[in-house]
C-alpha cells in the first residue's frame, strides 16, 4: 500500500507522484483532487476511502462568513461598523414620525373630535324633538282637560241649582225625602268638585 504513488493538481497543473506520507506535506486542501492507478478519475482527496487519514491530518478550509457567524455578537463593534447604516434608519425614523405618524395621528384625532360633535348635535337634536312631542302631547291633554272642565261647570252648576232646591222646602215632600235629596245632591256636587280638582291640576302644570 505504501508503494501507491498519487498525483495532485495544483494551480491548474498536475504534479508527482507523491507517497502518502508526502502527500501531507503536498496537499493544501482537502478538496485537492489527486489520481492513481487504481482510481478511473481525479477525484477529491476526502472522497478517497485510502486516503482519509491524509484528509484528516490537513485542517479544513476557512470560510470567513462561517468565521464571522461563529463569532460572539457585539453590539457595540456592530454598531461603531455600520454607524452610517444606524443614523440613516434613525433619521429615517424621526422623519417618519414628524412627516407621517403625526399628521396621521391629527387627522384621526381630527375625524375623532368630528363624529363627537356630530354625535352631540344629533343627540341634541333628537331631544329637542322628543321636547317637542312632550309639549304637544301636554298641550292636547291641557286642551283636552279645559274641554272636560268647561262641561264639569255646567255639571257643577246644575248640581248646586239641584241641592238648593232640595234644600228647600216643599209641602207634600217629607222630611226623609228631603235628606235624600240633599244627600244625592252633595255627592254629586262632590264627585263634579274631584274631577274639577284633577283636571285642574293638569291644566297648572
Amino acid at each position: 500500500m505504501e508503494s501507491q504513488r498519487y498525483y495532485l493538481i495544483q494551480y491548474g497543473e498536475r504534479v508527482g507522484p507523491y507517497s502518502r506520507e508526502e502527500l501531507k506535506t503536498k496537499v493544501k486542501s482537502r478538496t485537492d483532487k489527486v489520481w492513481s492507478e487504481e482510481l478511473v478519475i481525479w477525484t477529491p482527496l476526502n472522497q478517497v476511502v485510502e486516503l482519509l487519514d491524509v484528509c484528516h491530518s490537513i485542517p479544513p478550509d476557512f470560510n470567513e462568513d462561517e468565521d464571522l457567524n461563529h463569532r460572539e455578537f457585539n453590539l457595540s463593534e456592530w454598531l461603531h461598523k455600520n454607524y452610517k447604516i444606524v443614523a440613516s434608519l434613525l433619521v429615517l425614523f424621526i422623519l417618519y414620525i414628524i412627516f407621517i405618524e403625526v399628521p396621521r395621528r391629527e387627522e384621526i384625532s381630527l375625524k375623532q373630535q368630528a363624529i363627537a360633535k356630530y354625535e352631540t348635535e344629533l343627540k341634541a337634536k333628537e331631544q329637542e324633538r322628543i321636547e317637542l312631542i312632550k309639549e304637544q302631547q301636554r298641550q292636547e291633554e291641557i286642551t283636552s282637560a279645559k274641554a272636560k272642565l268647561s262641561e264639569l261647570n255646567v255639571a257643577l252648576s246644575v248640581a248646586n241649582d239641584r241641592y238648593a232646591r232640595a234644600n228647600e222646602f216643599h209641602f207634600l215632600r217629607t222630611s226623609e225625602e228631603r235628606e235624600r235629596d240633599l244627600k244625592n245632591a252633595l255627592t254629586e256636587i262632590e264627585r263634579i268638585e274631584l274631577k274639577r280638582s284633577e283636571l285642574l291640576k293638569i291644566i297648572n302644570q
